[in-house]
């Protein structure tokens, strides 16, 4: 029942208050539901309800129902939705009429003209097959890549799609709308669409920094102000050890300066306290020299000055005849003139033992390891002399790999000095050196044929004739004995029989036509046995054998005691008691000097078998 006064009417809890023509369907109607302790109202047709001004004054609408809010004073608003259903309305009243500027998902989509979709797993290749499918995954389709894979079920490009159970549905169309906004989530970047399948940029491509607010403000000091900061302010590269702050001044290739405006023109240095500071010239004490180069001159250099402890620019002298000093941009060139003067002493060399000496009697000679003169060059030849040992220097052809060599040497006594002059060109084949007597070598061929032996120890005999003969009747043995069939006439003079090792065995003076036989025992005819010879003047006669090695072509014999001079015969025939069938060769005695003479053979011999067999009878 209602009850009235003059301000007020009253209603019983659960009493409808009704509005409108007929009772069976009001215009609207108000009641207080004392179950819920609420107010419920029914409103019919388009009205307004207001609602109290009290703290807790709310408003619930169910059903179908529409309505606008007005506040009644300033600073009023509405301060929450209520998210249940019990209003029989099917979802929350977030989502319940979502064309109103007052439901969340309305204002969600429509922040900064941005429609909000939900946020998708991944961006997925259009050309690829879906990753695998599952209830309600979303994914942004990308703009690369070939055409869409039939498997995304007519998506397109760019499109948000969403798996349903069953198929992949098109979520947000990228050929019709713009103005998407969506988060994935794989990478954690906001994407806006602006119009086109292309057109998904990163949110933050779309921010202008210079509608940042608060950019004037000095309150955040762990940033840089570039503007100035009152009090100053660090600049910090890192905050771990081994940190680098590194200053490029472009990114292009060709780079510009580091300018400090404040530093004077001239060197900079750091002083107390890390303050960079500039001085016209870098001083000595902080690496540098403290002069001024601006005006130097070609040829100057740097050098100290023990005199008040600078450097100082100066150039480099020269020395006429001695030393050239060419000065150029940036460059020095010290050079040796045409004509270079040693002094008195014509010596030049890195130290005293090893020098070489201009001497005045035009030669120039080399000092070596403290010999002096080791090696003398004149106009008239080189010449190598001995060490101040006695040692005799020899002359060395070395091979193409310098590991032996040929070479010749003087003997270690010469009683005359002898120079020999050398062909002109090379001999025919066979042909031998011969000497002239005067120095003069000459090519020579072996004149005559040389036989075949016949018998054994046999020699070869001229034929005077330009030949050789076999001579069976004189035969020399491998042990040095001789066999003698015929006689042995001499002239006039001393015959000196030795033994092997050079003893006196006996002397014999024969005249002319005397002649010495030997029929297995020695008999002497003779005119006089000259016993005088016998004396400590050394042996007149000395004959043995001497082995000759296979491949060689000539054969010095050295006498166990020498002759007092050259002036001695020598009879020499080469033998080969052991070969089967000998080669034959001719001999020659060349070289006869009081300690030795050398034997020559017409080729080069073809085993070691052959033994020399001579006899030197002295004048």
């Amino acid at each position: 029942m209602a009850k009235f006064n003059s301000s007020n009417i009253f209603v019983e809890d659960d009493i409808q208050l009704q509005f409108g023509n007929t009772t069976a369907s009001p215009d609207a109607y108000i009641r207080w539901v004392s179950a819920s302790t609420m107010v419920d109202f029914d409103v019919a047709n388009a009205s307004t309800i207001r609602i109290g001004e009290t703290a807790a004054s709310t408003l619930q609408l169910g059903g179908t129902a529409t309505c606008s809010l007005r506040f009644g004073a300033a600073g009023q608003s509405v301060t929450s939705f209520d998210t249940s259903t019990s209003l029989g309305g099917a979802g929350s009243s977030n989502s319940a009429v979502a064309t109103q500027l007052a439901v969340k998902t309305y204002v969600d989509s429509k922040i900064a003209g941005l429609d909000w979709q939900e946020s998708v797993l991944d961006i997925a290749a259009p050309d690829s097959p879906p990753p695998t499918e599952v209830l309600d995954d979303r994914y942004l389709l990308a703009n690369t890549g070939g055409a869409v894979h039939a498997d995304w079920d007519g998506a397109a490009k760019g499109d948000i799609v969403q798996f349903n159970g069953t198929t992949w549905v098109v979520t947000y169309d990228a050929s019709a709308e713009q103005g998407g906004a969506v988060f994935v989530e794989d990478v954690d970047i906001m994407y806006v669409h602006t119009s086109g399948t292309a057109n998904w940029v990163t949110l933050a491509a779309g921010l202008d920094h210079g509608a940042l607010a608060g950019l004037a403000d000095d309150d955040h000091s762990q940033y840089a102000l570039l503007a100035g900061r009152a009090g100053g302010q660090a600049l910090n590269g890192g905050t771990a050890a081994g940190d680098d702050l590194t200053f490029t001044t472009t990114t292009n290739g060709t780079k510009g300066s580091y300018l400090f405006s404040e530093l004077a023109t001239g060197a900079a240095y750091v002083g107390a306290a890390g303050a960079l500071l500039s001085e016209t010239y870098l001083s000595k004490a902080r690496g540098g020299t403290g002069i001024d180069a601006s005006a130097v001159t070609d040829g100057q250099i740097l050098i100290g000055n023990s005199t008040g402890n600078v450097f100082a620019l100066a150039t480099i002298t020269q020395t006429a005849n001695e030393v050239t000093v060419t000065n150029g941009s940036g460059t020095i060139t010290l050079s040796l003139p045409d004509s270079v003067y040693l002094g008195a002493s014509g010596e030049l060399g890195r130290d005293a033992d090893n020098l070489v000496v201009f001497s005045t009697d035009n030669e120039i000679r080399l000092r070596v390891n403290a010999e002096a003169n080791s090696f003398n060059f004149s106009n008239t030849g080189l010449a190598l002399r001995a060490t101040t040992g006695g040692a005799n220097r020899d002359l060395r052809f070395y091979d193409n790999d310098n590991s032996a060599y040929v070479g010749f040497v003087a003997p270690a006594a010469v009683t005359g000095s002898q120079v020999w002059t050398l062909p002109a060109a090379d001999g025919a084949a066979g042909t031998y050196l011969q000497t002239s007597g005067a120095g003069v070598l000459t090519w020579v061929a072996v004149s005559g044929t040389v036989p075949a032996s016949t018998m054994a120890s046999s020699i070869l005999r001229g034929n005077g004739s330009g030949g050789w003969v076999e001579e069976t009747d004189f035969l020399v043995d491998g042990s040095g004995n001789l066999d003698l069939a015929g006689t042995i006439t001499a002239g006039s003079g001393n015959t000196q029989i030795t033994n092997a090792a050079g003893a006196l065995q006996q002397t014999y003076n024969f005249t002319n036509n005397a002649v010495l036989t030997d029929d297995d025992a020695v008999y002497v005819a003779l005119n006089k046995i000259d016993t005088a010879l016998m004396t400590a003047n050394g042996a007149k006669f000395k004959s043995g054998r001497t082995t000759i090695a296979s491949g060689v072509a000539t054969k010095t014999v050295t006498f166990g005691t020498a002759f007092a001079d050259a002036n001695y015969t020598v009879t020499a025939v080469l033998s080969n008691p052991t070969d089967a069938t000998p080669s034959q060769y001719a001999v020659v005695v060349s070289d006869a000097i009081a300690a030795s003479f050398t034997v020559d053979f017409s080729g080069v011999t073809d085993s070691a078998n052959y033994l020399v067999n001579w006899i030197a009878i002295h004048d």
